[in-house]
């Protein structure tokens, strides 16, 4: 009987451990001016950030930040904005930015926007998708490898992917 409650003991113990590992931790993607920063507030609470360093671009794009819960389960984790109603969210992949005119992040101006095609029929995505898409979370999976965590959001017939470190 002794040895149950031990066992017992040791296996809450570990399990509430383990739940709380990434509790309270920041993880950051960072490219060209612009930093994704993931941090989670507790063990249910996380906030998604995203910050534009540009000095010259209107002061509502700078910083963007998204309120979700989340829960761990095995290798992934399952954000959910704090605005889904239910589990019935329908939210856009990425959120806009205007057009901006900015030197420091000229991948928000106008002529940065549009994929550049070749000659022989390839496309290249835009400078504006590759640096400045930002994710909008409804209902989203993060994949857990190590100490990393990646998030793929499918726009259109591709997708984009940030790995946070």
């Amino acid at each position: 009987m002794k040895k149950i409650m031990i066992f017992t003991a040791l296996v809450i113990f570990y399990s509430c451990s383990t739940t709380n590992k990434i509790s309270g931790k920041k993880y950051i993607y960072q490219s060209l001016n612009r930093e994704l920063i993931l941090s989670f507030e507790n063990d249910t609470a996380c906030t998604l950030k995203n910050i534009f360093y540009c000095d010259d671009i209107d002061i509502h794009y700078k910083e963007i930040t998204i309120k979700t819960t989340y829960r761990k389960e095995k290798d992934i984790i399952i954000l959910k904005n704090i605005n889904c109603m239910e589990n019935k969210c329908v939210f856009p992949p990425t959120i806009d930015i205007l057009i901006q005119v900015s030197k420091n992040c000229d991948f928000l101006n106008i002529e940065n926007r549009e994929p550049k095609k070749i000659f022989d029929g390839r496309t290249y995505q835009s400078k504006y998708y590759e640096y400045g898409s930002v994710p909008n979370i409804d209902i989203d999976t993060l994949y857990v490898y190590k100490e990393q965590f990646t998030l793929v959001k499918k726009v259109g017939r591709g997708s984009i992917g940030f790995v946070f470190k």
